[in-house]
Order: C-alpha cells, then sequence, then structure tokens
C-alpha cells in the first residue's frame, strides 16, 4: 500500500496509493489514512498516486499555465497581485520573498539583492464577494477556454483536498466526514508557477523559491518532470524531493499543525535547481493548490489532540518513571480522543472500549503476536482522572463480564440486560456476576484513577461551598460559569501505557472526564427534586464538570442558565447519585482484584493547611476534606491513596489542580506512587516476568 518515495537523512516520505482509500473496502480505506497520517505527523510530506484528477486534466493544466506565461508584460501585469485579503492575480519575478523574515526592511533589501526567480498567478474560488479572480483576454492569445479549464481543474483540486481531509479524519479516529464543514466552500488557492531559464551562476546569490512552510492545511503540489523541491531533514540539511511519474506531493502547512496541536508537522521546504552541466538552467513549471479552511470557521485543536499542559507534563513523567522501573518492556502511551458525552454512561464506555481494542489490535499487529487473545502481548493499564476512572471501571466490567453493555437506547425492549438511567449494565456492577471464561481482550492489567468518585461526590464539598457560596441552586451556575471564563480548560486527556519488548507489550491507555455535556433543558422549575436536591446535584454536577471535562467547554455559555444545564447531564453524571449501583461497581472490582490480579487504585485529593475556614460544615462532616467518599468500615474498596495539598483552599480547586506541580504541594508525591502503583501491577505477573527472560536472551530483538 505505500512504499518510501523518499529516505534520506532521516527523512522518510512515503508514497502512497490513494485508490485504496477511494475505491478500497474499509480495511483499505483504514490502512490508508493511517499511512497518510502517519507520513504528515513524521515527515510533514507524503506522494499519493492513483488520486481522482486524470492525466489529461493535469496535462491541460500545465498547458494552459505555460501559455499564460508566455503573454507579453503589460498583459501580465495588468493583472496584478493587489491585497492579500483577495490574493488572486499576478506576481512578477521578485514579488513574493519567502524566506522566513518578518523584517520589512530585510525583506526589501533582499528581494533587491536575491529576488525569487519565479512568477504565478494566483486563482481562488469563484464567486467570492468583493474578490473576484483576474482572468486574462482569451479571444486572440491562446487561451481560450483558460478561466473554465482552470476553474474545473479547481474543484478537482478542492474534492483531493476534501478527500484528504477525510483520510487524516479517520486516521486521528475521527469520522470520516468531520473535516467537511470545515472545508467544503473551497476557500483555496490554486497558484501556477513559472520558473525561467536562467544562466547557472544565477543560483550563486539566489534559489528558485526560498526555504519556508506553507500557511494553510495542506498543499497539493503538482510537479513537472525539473523537479527542484527540497525538504529539510530532521538533521537540518535539504533533501531532494524528486518528481516521481504520475503523482502528486503533499505537504502540510502550518494551519493544520497548529489545528492538531502540532502532532502533524508543517516542513520547512525550498525550490532549487539540479545541478546541470549546460551554463543555463531550463524553465520550470509546477502548480500548487494551497487549502484552507473555510474562511468563516470557528478553528480549535482537534478533538484527541490536546490535554491541559499540566496533564500532558504528568503522563511525560509519568511514563518516564515507569519505563526505568520496568526495564524489561516498552512503555508506550496512548491518549484516549476527547470523545463526545453527550448520553449515557454506558454509550461512553462502548465508544472507549471500541477505541482501545483498535488501538491494542493495531500493537498486536504490529509485535506479530500469534494468538492475542489467549497469550496477549499487550497488557494494558487503564489511567483515569475523576469520572474517566469510572469509565475505566467499567470497561474492565464490561471486558470481563458475560453481560453485555448497554444498548445505546435504553428503550430498546430486546436487551439482554437491565440498567437504570445512568447506562450502567445493572447486572455487570453486581461482584456476584460470574466472569467470563477469562481470555480479557484487550488484557486490562489494572485501572489507576485520580480523584474519582467512585463511592460518590464527598458531601462535605457542598457543605462548605454552601456556607459561603452555593445559597441557592442558581448560584451554583454562577460560580461555575466564572471558573469557566477564568480557567477555560481544553479537553479532558487520557493517558496510557503500553509496553513491548520480546514481543511484549503493556499498553496504559487513560480515560478523559467524562461529564456529559448536552445543553438540552432537562429540568426546568417543577422537579422531583427539593431545593436542597438541587442544590447537591448541581453541586456535585459542577464539581464533576470542572473536573476538566472538554465538552463543557463547548457549552460555557450555557452553564450560567442554572440548574437546567447541570440536570441535562444527569443521565452521566447521575451515577453519582445512585450509591448501590456506586458499591457494586467497586465490589466487582475488588473482587476482579483479588481472583484474576486486576490492580485497581484510587489516589484522591485531601486539603491541608491551605483550606478555607468553616464555621459549621466542620461540624457536620469529617475534618479531612476530600473530594471523593472515602471507604469506611471493613468492606474491601481496593487501594486508596490519599495525597495532601496544602496549596488548595477548597476540594474542586484540589481535584482540578490535581497535576499542576506549582498548585499542589503534592505533586511529587503524586508521581512518585502512581509510578509505584503502575510498576507494582506489573512486575509481579508471569508475562512481565517471561517478558524479562526473553529479553537477556534476545537483547537485540525490536521494541514497539
Amino acid at each position: 500500500m505505500a512504499q518510501n518515495a523518499v529516505s534520506e537523512d532521516g527523512l522518510v516520505i512515503p508514497l502512497i496509493d490513494f485508490s485504496g482509500f477511494l475505491d478500497g473496502c474499509e480495511v483499505d480505506r483504514k490502512e490508508t489514512a493511517k499511512a497518510i497520517l502517519e507520513g504528515f505527523q513524521t515527515a510533514g510530506f507524503i506522494y499519493l498516486k492513483n488520486i481522482p484528477i486524470s492525466a489529461e486534466s493535469r496535462a491541460t493544466a500545465f498547458s494552459m499555465s505555460s501559455h499564460f506565461f508566455t503573454l507579453p508584460e503589460e498583459d501580465k501585469l495588468a493583472l496584478s497581485w493587489t491585497t492579500p485579503a483577495a490574493n488572486r492575480g499576478y506576481s512578477a519575478f521578485g514579488r513574493e520573498k519567502t524566506s522566513l523574515l518578518t523584517d520589512k526592511a530585510e525583506i526589501d533589501a533582499l528581494r533587491n539583492t536575491t529576488p525569487d526567480i519565479k512568477e504565478s498567478l494566483e486563482i481562488g474560488r469563484e464567486g467570492e464577494e468583493g474578490h473576484p479572480n483576474l482572468w486574462p483576454d482569451e479571444q486572440g492569445t491562446g487561451l481560450e477556454g483558460f478561466r473554465a479549464k482552470m476553474t474545473s481543474f479547481f474543484s478537482e483540486c478542492k474534492q483531493l483536498y476534501i478527500e484528504i481531509m477525510r483520510a487524516i479524519g479517520i486516521g486521528m479516529g475521527l469520522d470520516d466526514k468531520y473535516f467537511d464543514p470545515y472545508v467544503d466552500k473551497g476557500d483555496n488557492t490554486l497558484r501556477l508557477l513559472h520558473y525561467p531559464p536562467v544562466k547557472a551562476d544565477a543560483f550563486k546569490t539566489a534559489v528558485r523559491a526560498g526555504h519556508h512552510s506553507d500557511y494553510g492545511s495542506i498543499t497539493i503540489l503538482f510537479q513537472d518532470d525539473r523537479g527542484g523541491l527540497q525538504i529539510c531533514s530532521p538533521n537540518g540539511r535539504f533533501v531532494d524531493a524528486t518528481p516521481i511519474e504520475n503523482t502528486v506531493v503533499i505537504n502540510a502547512g502550518d494551519f493544520l499543525a497548529r489545528w492538531s496541536n502540532d502532532t502533524i508537522k508543517s516542513t520547512v521546504h525550498r525550490v532549487v535547481e539540479p545541478p546541470i552541466k549546460s551554463a543555463e538552467y531550463p524553465a520550470r513549471y509546477s502548480i500548487a493548490y494551497f487549502c484552507n479552511p473555510n474562511f468563516d470557521s470557528d478553528i480549535e485543536a482537534l478533538p484527541g489532540t490536546y490535554a491541559t499542559e499540566s496533564e500532558k507534563k504528568f503522563t511525560k513523567v509519568l511514563r518516564d518513571i515507569v519505563a526505568a522501573e520496568l526495564p524489561d518492556i516498552n512503555i508506550e502511551t496512548l491518549v484516549y480522543p476527547r470523545y463526545e458525552t453527550r448520553g449515557n454512561l454506558g454509550e461512553c464506555v462502548g465508544r472507549f472500549r471500541d477505541w482501545l481494542q483498535e488501538k491494542v489490535i493495531d500493537l498486536e499487529v504490529d509485535a506479530g503476536t500469534q494468538s492475542p487473545t489467549i497469550d496477549p502481548s499487550v497488557h494494558t493499564i487503564l489511567v483515569g482522572h475523576s469520572m474517566g476512572g469510572i469509565v475505566a471501571a467499567e470497561t474492565v466490567i464490561a471486558l470481563t463480564s458475560d453481560i453485555p453493555i448497554l444498548p445505546t437506547s435504553s428503550s430498546d425492549s430486546n436487551a439482554a440486560s437491565t440498567s437504570d438511567a445512568t447506562g450502567c449494565t445493572t447486572g455487570a456492577t453486581d461482584a456476584s456476576v460470574p466472569f467470563s471464561n477469562g481470555l480479557m481482550f484487550p488484557y486490562v492489567q489494572g485501572v489507576l484513577a485520580f480523584d474519582t468518585p467512585f463511592l460518590g461526590l464527598s458531601p462535605g464539598i457542598i457543605a462548605h461551598g454552601a456556607e459561603e457560596k452555593y445559597m441557592t441552586a442558581s448560584s451554583v451556575a454562577g460560580q461555575l460559569s466564572d471558573f469557566w471564563s477564568r480557567n477555560a480548560p481544553a479537553a479532558a486527556s487520557a493517558a496510557s501505557a503500553s509496553n513491548v519488548a520480546s514481543g511484549q507489550s503493556a499498553s496504559a491507555a487513560t480515560t478523559a472526564t467524562a461529564a456529559a455535556a448536552t445543553a438540552a433543558a432537562a429540568a426546568t422549575g417543577s422537579s422531583r427534586w427539593g431545593t436542597w436536591g438541587k442544590l447537591a446535584i448541581a453541586a456535585g454536577g459542577a464539581a464533576v464538570v470542572a473536573a476538566g471535562a472538554g465538552a463543557a467547554w463547548y457549552n460555557r455559555d450555557n452553564i450560567s442558565s442554572g440548574i437546567g444545564w447541570v440536570g441535562s447531564h444527569l443521565e452521566f453524571v447521575g451515577v453519582l447519585g445512585k450509591p448501590e449501583e456506586l458499591r457494586k461497581r467497586v465490589a466487582y472490582m475488588v473482587r476482579l482484584q483479588k481472583e484474576q490480579g486486576t490492580g485497581f487504585v484510587n489516589m484522591y485529593t485531601l486539603l491541608g493547611n491551605g483550606a478555607a475556614k468553616a464555621n459549621y460544615a466542620s461540624l457536620l462532616y469529617s475534618k479531612d476534606r476530600t473530594f471523593c467518599v472515602l471507604p469506611t468500615g471493613n468492606a474491601p474498596s481496593g487501594t486508596w491513596r490519599a495525597v495532601r495539598n496544602n496549596k488548595a483552599g477548597d476540594e474542586i480547586t484540589a481535584h482540578i489542580n490535581m497535576f499542576e506541580s506549582s498548585k499542589n504541594s503534592g505533586y511529587d508525591d503524586l508521581v512518585v506512587a502512581a509510578s509505584d502503583y503502575i510498576a507494582a501491577m506489573v512486575k509481579t505477573t508471569d508475562w512481565y516476568k517471561l517478558a524479562g527472560q526473553k529479553a537477556i536472551k534476545s537483547a537485540s530483538e525490536s521494541l514497539i
């Protein structure tokens, strides 16, 4: 499906058959999409063949382009490029200098001494108000049909752009049409380029096009056989991207790099002349189609590409420490894309389970595992913050119980299992439910949760908050709205660790906080809840949402609408108000820990001497102020470990800032303890011991 078009100085650019995506089966589409995304992530460039633009259409575009540049200079200058807003028209030699400069004086001086030796014609979307294309006269110039043919070619390139973005979307685990609303208008630029014949000594002081990166989402480059494109390698050397017949070169631009939160590369490149023996370089032609999102689109980082900076740093530090503690295997972190939290918990668990299974299958295939369900090479630690811990636990329950996850519609009368409004499978969370045959896939070695309210939210959150802030349900929403305006968190993240050595791997996938984010009004005034019932639910909802649910970012303007907004979350957040289900979930995980060795740890925040003083709440509730309800009595509940924060003034602040080293005095303790728990979950297994034996026998085996 893919081979290397360029492999030099650490730069590897794949050549990909695009027909696998356009015309292939679902497996071929996914494999092609994966190859395209990996090319953009590693090199920033790919070659594509078998694109949906015919060779005849490309040849016509080149023929028309070369003929345009033979027009008299005055005819071309009559179509001169005017403003950046229009970005249409003719640019004469030296008009554009693309070297990476920002100072106007430097740019002007450089243009005078070493101008880019090229001219171009820019063509934009037809019909854009205020920015008409500038077309040459066709009659008597040999350019008959120029406008129609270039407009048609523009449309073909636009469709190719849409298909490439669909491939990127699938590669990133998004819906195949995710990008369509962002790219369907065609706010792109078709640039016809002419590099004229010049004497060989001209390039002692000039280049065809100076080193630069493109600004948009992607650029589609049609080259002639002259070549000259060079791409900067990871080692800083420019490497030739030699033309390959019947292919196009695609590169990612600065905008797509930022859109993907820099998981995709925008690589610096330039155009030079290949060495020749003659005294003059011949003319060179190329056509570039610069692709952009629709100009009226609101853009933010793509789902699954970002978390808060604190979570990113924490994940990296945790991974590095665990890798040092488990030297016989490779540790890999996977980030679960920020998922859509509308709907019930069962739906969220189903989506996460599907994602996890797909990722683990990829790792098993790469490792060449013969029987991954019987003898898996990938072991997974699920790591989740806040509600993410419940999603992780429910995923393990679904993987180890014969009772299936609830259907997406709770009204499905054919459901094989019963459920409540939370979306939890009632039977699956019963500790008495028998395990399945033991062949868990993906194989989850343990769950490490951070401040997850497995037994509910501490009533002290409401009591202490109500004393000063939350006197009515509406004030809760107001306080939460104020929180968002000041902190505006990004998506909740998920870090996963996987490891492979000697064909063995352990993957830890973290789930994101999972407060539902639909803005539909579910409680509008009269309700089955009393006034304090509303307050309790509102405070609980606020605590969960403020923990970092990325979906809430999209609904921040709706938060201030009060209890109705929080009420719309009850289908998911409501799991915290069902103590019997909470107890069953914990009991099941404890039983799984005892009988199958599946780790179950919850590290919870505990306020220290920075806690705000309360006059009355402390008389009613424990002086130990936590976000989570803690286990009591003798009932087994797994491992619960406090992380004291002497800087936080209240429970929610401690919960939110758990991974902020500057705001959590217990951050170092958190990192060390978390890594120790993960290592302990793995070290005692026969799987890890076997990996160590294989590593000793074959230290040169490849690592994932």
